[in-house]
């Protein structure tokens, strides 16, 4: 499903379509002169990267909140909330929370609507059903967006600016 760190993660990482995808781990993606390795060996803390890719093209931002929920719901691991990792969204939409807020509220007015119930904050969204936390981490970089290389070290150091904070 996407690149992990040796053990069960600190940290499970969800990217945005908008997002690209980090690089696959090697025997020596860590080693010095590997600059330009992207990896999961990057962060300052175990994670789990996440990566859907197409599968999100089509969908609203509320769609894909409620993509990672069902995924974080579906994953026995992490049923026990002592033993839960954090759960970060990335992505580089300046208004996802807001949008994602918005397309709920839309959905909800479908007389067919049998939508889940989230609560919406200023960068994260709950799932007050199951008592799951996402949070939604702009990146927003002053090279960002000019190329892979960038948009990856950018991520890989706001994650680990977060990571010091929690």
């Amino acid at each position: 499903m996407g690149n992990e760190a040796d053990g069960p993660a600190d940290v499970v990482i969800f990217f945005d379509a908008n997002m690209p995808n980090m690089d696959k781990c090697s025997d020596n993606c860590s080693k010095k002169g590997k600059d330009l390795v992207f990896c999961v060996h990057r962060f300052n803390f175990k994670a789990q990267i996440i990566y859907p890719g197409k599968k999100l093209d089509r969908l609203d931002d509320f769609q894909v909140i409620k993509y990672f929920f069902d995924l974080i719901r579906n994953n026995k691991a992490w049923e026990d909330p002592n033993k839960r990792p954090l759960f970060v969204l990335v992505t580089k939409d300046h208004n996802f929370v807001q949008d994602a807020q918005s397309a709920h509220q839309r959905a909800i007015k479908s007389p067919k609507a049998n939508l889940p119930g989230f609560h919406y904050a200023k960068d994260r969204v709950y799932d007050d059903y199951f008592d799951f936390e996402i949070i939604v981490q702009l990146i927003n970089c002053e090279n960002y967006g000019t190329n892979r290389q960038d948009n990856l070290r950018c991520t890989i150091r706001e994650l680990n600016k977060l990571w010091a904070l929690l």
